[in-house]
């Protein structure tokens, strides 16, 4: 784990290195976002069957194309750091393109919910392909490898999800209107003490962006089916319906 720690710190210091001469030029963007429910985006799993608010901040470094977030979830029915709705996420990051392929590789340091202690902690490496175009299609490949401080405490395991998202333009008296549909299938090798399925649900998300001055807001609409093993016999997702709204101010 140390190792991996360390390639992506030297990842980032070559990054920043081969572009020493030029200008570095800062953006980012600070997140508010209300969910009924909080769901694993890449898992599916329902880690929380309450309403959470989940806020970030995000820092880019261009043209070194490095980045570094803190992201939290926060649960109103007990107080912070009370249940699983509570979570600081530290992140660092670092995105490349290949043959038109682009990677968005990260290390995040998850500081869980009120276990007593660091142990019960993760390290969570990532991995995000957004791959070419098909026929308006844009689909893409995440990965997510969980690593516990002390797995008998917190299992980790492996998460994946594969999938497209579509763009539908609808004409709007004052102009138009993006809907975007995206459709992915998600599995895991047996991640926090389940039984391995390779597509444990399939999932459907429906959103669309309004501008209001400087602030990006987000409507979602998430449909998930399970096509495996129900949570009682060791499975990891539920059949689901949940929505939220986020506000994102860029900078």
């Amino acid at each position: 784990m140390k190792k991996t720690v360390i390639g992506l710190c030297l990842m980032s210091f070559f990054g920043f290195a081969t572009t020493a001469q030029a200008e570095v030029k800062v953006s980012g963007s600070l997140d508010i976002a209300y969910y009924s429910d909080y769901i694993g985006a890449i898992s599916g799993q329902n880690i929380y069957d309450h309403s959470v608010f989940q806020q970030s901040l995000l820092v880019n470094f261009a043209p070194a194309n490095i980045y570094a977030m803190v992201w939290s979830s926060y649960s109103p029915r007990g107080g912070f750091d009370s249940d699983f709705g509570d979570e600081v996420d530290w992140v660092i990051g670092i995105t490349r393109s290949y043959f038109g392929v682009d990677f968005d590789l990260s290390y995040t340091y998850y500081d869980l919910y009120d276990i007593g202690d660091n142990d019960g902690d993760l390290h969570g490496i990532f991995l995000v392909m957004d791959f070419p175009q098909i026929i308006s299609l844009n689909p893409y490949l995440k990965i997510e490898c969980d690593i516990p401080f002390d797995n008998e405490i917190l299992d980790g395991g492996l998460t994946y999800r594969f999938g497209a998202s579509y763009d539908l333009e609808f004409s709007e008296t004052f102009g138009s209107r993006i809907v975007t549909f995206d459709a992915s299938i998600a599995g895991h090798d047996g991640a926090y003490g389940t039984e391995p399925e390779l597509i444990s649900s399939g999932k459907l998300a429906i959103s669309t962006t309004f501008n209001l001055w400087k602030v990006n807001v987000t409507p979602e609409v998430s449909l998930q089916e399970r096509f495996d093993k129900n949570v009682e016999n060791g499975g990891m997702t539920q059949s689901k319906v949940w929505y939220g709204i986020k506000c994102c101010l860029p900078f």
